[in-house]
């Protein structure tokens, strides 16, 4: 487990690179490809696996709350936080 370092800048925070839409607008397929791109955004940064091989499976409802979850000020806080670690 890595060590936490001093707290990120609202300037790195401001880095990630997703920034909410509105969800309630958007169709299935719409939800499928955003929350594919998030996981693959993660999956880059973190270097590990996202599990994204039953999107397409899941109700509108899990991708909206998957997509939340991602877009949360703690997950903007922990995107900062692996800064640097493996680019």
């Amino acid at each position: 487990m890595r060590k936490k370092g001093p707290p990120p800048t609202a300037e790195a925070i401001a880095k990630y690179p997703f920034k909410p839409v509105p969800l309630s607008n958007m169709t299935h397929g719409q939800l499928v490809k955003l929350a594919h791109k998030l996981g693959r955004a993660w999956e880059r940064r973190t270097q590990r696996n996202q599990d994204m091989e039953n999107l397409r499976e899941r109700t509108t409802a899990q991708l909206r709350d998957f997509i939340r979850g991602h877009w949360s000020p703690e997950m903007a806080q922990i995107w900062a936080d692996w800064e640097g670690v493996h680019q």
